[in-house]
């Protein structure tokens, strides 16, 4: 028997009370100072009708000129007649607002009630507390997944019963078929970029590693991983020098990672997170799970 159960309910892609009448195309697209037309030797269009007096202000309080925005309004049922229209055949610098075009596709595909939801299913005979089995922890897809759900619902599983595994833990993420072409245009991680994670079906802590010391009075500074790293080997070179500086990079030992951190600590510069890093969907979140698990209580993984 495969037994089920949510991991939580989740904040959803948008307030059911989100109008869908009109779509914005392009979105209001206000550029910064610095930020330039793509094409710079194009003329400003003309507007078929007038801007709300209230955008109109909006836009005079920038300081800049008209032809650092363009927008786009026109209701779905009338596609050839636009309701508002500032620059429109003008090519911008999107960044963000792009978002907009994958939330209404969201809201269209989905629908405003939809839930990531993370699942666990127990692969095996339940008896006296022991998992004859595996357990399987399936991932929906939830960004906003992080160490301390996934221990609190580890302890939940616990007063359900659930008290040790003698299979493994295997962790599925099939839920998202993905390839390298689906990330052509999507910056990979790197150490100085741990924001650019990629979309994955078991997400943990927004795919960022980080690490932080902890000074006590009577005692050599700390290293602290969230998630914790059960694999990972920690190497701890600070000195207990005047001042507060520390670095903590990967380095590769015989073909196995290891974390370095180096610099000088002392009890006076207390407890700082000092690096955020960037390590593979994968890898952060094997590593962490059993840490987790014994976080919570639990007993054979």
């Amino acid at each position: 028997m495969r037994a089920s159960c949510p991991l939580r309910s989740d904040t959803g892609l948008a307030a059911p009370g989100v109008a869908r009448r009109a779509v914005v195309v392009g979105g209001a697209l206000a550029c910064l100072p610095r930020l330039t037309l793509a094409n710079p030797g194009a003329r400003p269009s003309a507007s078929p009708l007038t801007l709300p007096p209230a955008v109109q202000a909006m836009l005079a309080a920038t300081g800049l000129p008209r032809t650092s925005f363009g927008l786009r309004v026109q209701a779905i049922d009338r596609p050839t007649k636009p309701l508002v229209s500032l620059n429109a055949d003008l090519s911008f610098q999107t960044a963000s607002t792009t978002k907009l075009v994958t939330t209404l596709a969201a809201l269209d595909l989905l629908g405003p009630d939809y839930r990531w939801r993370t699942r666990a299913y127990l692969d095996g005979m339940l008896r006296g507390g022991r998992l004859l089995g595996d357990l399987v922890i399936a991932g929906g897809g939830d960004v906003s997944l992080s160490s301390d759900d996934l221990r609190a619902w580890f302890a939940e599983l616990r007063e359900r019963g659930l008290h040790e595994v003698w299979g493994d833990v295997v962790l599925d993420r099939f839920a998202f078929d993905l390839t390298e072409d689906d990330h052509a245009n999507t910056p990979p991680p790197a150490p100085n970029r741990p924001g650019y994670a990629r979309p994955d079906a078991l997400m943990l802590d927004e795919g960022v590693l980080r690490v932080a010391l902890h000074a006590g009075p009577k005692r050599s500074t700390q290293v602290r991983l969230a998630p914790g790293q059960s694999d990972l080997a920690v190497v701890n070179r600070l000195t207990a020098g005047s001042s507060c500086t520390a670095t903590a990079q990967f380095e590769e030992v015989k073909l196995s990672p290891r974390l370095v951190v180096r610099g000088a600590w002392n009890a006076r510069c207390g407890d700082r997170e000092i690096a955020q890093l960037a390590l593979s969907h994968t890898e952060l979140t094997q590593g962490a799970v059993a840490e987790l698990w014994r976080d919570a209580g639990g007993g054979r993984i």
